[in-house]
């Protein structure tokens, strides 16, 4: 089951990648980072399922891709969002989760090269805050929303229903994981859906036209 969730994963991954590469003129800013995110990720994973990772500790490649991917993220809401008051808690956000990398990670050098998803927490929290902000301004604006037509609106439900559910599935796993060993073994596979799942509406917004229609 394990590993043909990660194939369907693996495929999305690919086929994401190379619809941002076909439709780059049309996507404008989305695939310019979002080629970024699915090159790293690609890269990483590749590492960690190959032999690779055999020379290269699998866990710092992790690190350095969350924090690619925090950044990422960052710079994507940042220049979504019109609001100064959200555009200053997206910079204290960045200058939050990268005063913690530095210190968490890079001045303890032990912890980089181990399992520890504390940035992936941190990102999570902060995304799901400019999902939030983006949905917020979305529903005061004039703006009509077409899901065929506006990329945003789809990658943000993504990324809310992702690193809330990630998030909820780390915390509650770790309490089975200490009290009943069965059922951790198949909630961790919730994981897998939720990435499928993330994947799949990014590709469904990357078939869109990035168009809206004012009321």
């Amino acid at each position: 089951m394990q590993a043909y969730l990660k194939v369907i994963y693996y495929l999305l991954l690919v086929a994401g990648f190379f619809l941002l590469l076909v439709r780059r003129k049309k996507l404008g800013r989305i695939s310019v980072l979002f080629t970024l995110l699915y090159a790293f990720n690609i890269i990483t994973q590749v590492i960690y399922d190959t032999p690779m990772s055999r020379h290269v500790n699998p866990f710092l490649l992790y690190h350095i891709n969350q924090f690619i991917s925090a950044t990422i993220f960052h710079i994507y809401y940042y220049m979504l969002l019109t609001q100064p008051i959200f555009r200053k808690v997206i910079v204290a956000g960045y200058v939050l989760f990268s005063t913690y990398f530095v210190f968490h990670f890079i001045l303890v050098p032990e912890n980089i090269v181990t399992l520890d998803f504390t940035d992936f927490a941190l990102e999570g929290l902060l995304v799901c805050i400019y999902v939030v902000f983006f949905l917020t301004e979305l529903y005061k604006s004039n703006i009509i929303v077409i899901l065929q037509k506006n990329p945003d609106v789809i990658i943000s439900i993504g990324n809310l229903i992702f690193f809330s559910g990630c998030m909820f599935v780390m915390g509650f796993s770790n309490y089975l994981k200490n009290n009943n060993s069965e059922l951790y073994s198949k909630v961790v596979y919730i994981n897998y859906v939720l990435n499928i799942l993330l994947y799949s509406l990014y590709f469904k917004a990357f078939l869109c036209n990035w168009k809206m229609k004012q009321s």
